[in-house]
């Protein structure tokens, strides 16, 4: 499988490089694809007046198809005006308010990866972690707390059925890829339309964050004052003249709100406890030769 995937990634590479070096900065490789090799090309693909529009498969994303969010929707104008509310409810002074969230957060999760074996040797080792995970649970606690007023506490020891949600993140995303790409997706589009979404959902059963969410619906004003970003869209109106969002839209931009840059900025914290550090290279080499039984031929 590796060697297949670097025979892939080579391809790509030597057919971008060739298509380039004739064709120049903008290159058609195939009939519905172009290839750009300048910084000027992001401003002429995502400003509001490019004359291009999102592909179809976007729609797929959406949870329903009457709840469309500024990922999802694939009309400019729908999307232009999603944009606005969703900038009128991130003032910069709604920003600043919540500058102490991650701080607080940051701070508890560097004193639970700290908590060393007991009766360790010293250097004390702490408790073997999974950081992959820890850091899902920390940029999860910030991103709900942000959102809803309350963090879920997903790192903390205690059992937790929000530590489920990362895993149920990845697992949407692995199912969804697949379709998006294959020859089915105007077959899922034209189900989506007649009532797939209302049958997956009827039939699925209860999610750990529905239940967590439910139970936030009547939390008690924050005692610093901070108001979460859903009371922000919940007030927030399209400046132009035009309505805010609508209960399903809010829905969808909130759980928007979870899973947009949720596994990327895990995946970079994760990465930052894999970084060549000599003196860490040295204990990890030094460790398992210390401890492990070894057999050598």
């Amino acid at each position: 499988m590796y060697a297949i995937k670097t025979i892939q990634r080579m391809l790509r590479v030597g057919i971008r490089n060739i298509a380039h070096d004739l064709l120049g900065h903008v290159a058609r490789y195939r009939p519905d694809a172009l290839l750009f090799q300048d910084p000027d090309a992001f401003r002429a693909i995502y400003d509001t007046k490019a004359n291009v529009k999102k592909a179809k498969k976007y729609r797929a994303w959406a949870r329903h198809v009457a709840a469309e969010t500024t990922f999802t929707t694939t009309d400019s104008v729908i999307h232009a005006r999603k944009r606005r509310v969703l900038n009128a409810a991130f003032s910069d002074k709604a920003m600043r308010s919540a500058d102490h969230i991650p701080i607080r957060h940051i701070d508890r999760w560097c004193e639970l990866l700290a908590d060393s074996e007991e009766n360790a040797p010293k250097p004390q080792w702490t408790k073997p972690k999974n950081m992959t995970e820890w850091s899902d649970y920390l940029i999860l606690d910030i991103l709900t707390e942000l959102s809803f007023g309350k963090s879920f506490e997903t790192k903390e020891p205690a059992a937790n059925p929000g530590k489920s949600i990362p895993h149920s993140v990845v697992r949407y995303l692995k199912f969804m890829y697949p379709i998006i790409w294959s020859l089915f997706l105007d077959i899922w589009l034209w189900l989506k339309r007649r009532g797939l979404d209302r049958f997956v959902e009827n039939n699925l059963p209860e999610e750990p964050k529905k239940k967590q969410l439910r139970r936030q619906e009547q939390r008690p004003a924050s005692e610093d004052g901070f108001k979460d970003l859903l009371h922000h869209l919940l007030q927030a109106d399209d400046p132009e003249g035009g309505p805010g969002f609508t209960p399903l839209e809010l829905r969808g931009e909130t759980e928007l709100l979870l899973s947009a840059g949720f596994d990327t900025t895990s995946a970079v914290i994760a990465a930052m406890f894999s970084l060549p550090r000599p003196q860490r290279i040295r204990l990890h080499k030094a460790h398992p030769r210390d401890t492990a039984n070894v057999s050598r031929a």
